[in-house]
């Protein structure tokens, strides 16, 4: 029986590592999920992903949080999305002029991620 091309062999190789990088992305979705079910009942009918993303309801339409998550660190965006953009620039406004309470009650943001290392 002849050896399989390198080439075939070194695509089984990515193939398994995306299905394994897949497989641990649910399972940390799952957990955070579960975590967060506890607290809020925001993420209630939300099922866990293979993506490095998840967005989840905020309970207002046009708002949507996002978790991120990647090799050099993870985020929570608030995606503000209302078909406005006038609308969408005084929800933003609103929400930074209580920039300081939100993050004294969310936990302060020591920094961001730095997506491009």
């Amino acid at each position: 029986m002849a050896k399989p091309d390198e080439q075939l062999r070194e695509i089984g190789e990515t193939k398994k590592e995306l299905a394994e990088r897949h497989v641990n992305r649910q399972d940390f979705w799952k957990g955070l999920l579960e975590r967060s079910r506890k607290v809020t009942r925001l993420s209630e009918n939300r099922s866990p992903s293979t993506d490095h993303w998840l967005a989840v309801a905020s309970g207002r339409s046009g708002l949507t949080y996002n978790y991120l998550i990647i090799k050099s660190g993870a985020a929570i965006d608030l995606y503000i999305d209302v078909n406005d953009g006038l609308k969408n620039k005084v929800i933003f406004d609103e929400l930074y002029t209580d920039r300081e309470a939100i993050e004294s009650e969310f936990g302060a943001i020591s920094s961001y991620p730095t997506w491009n290392k």
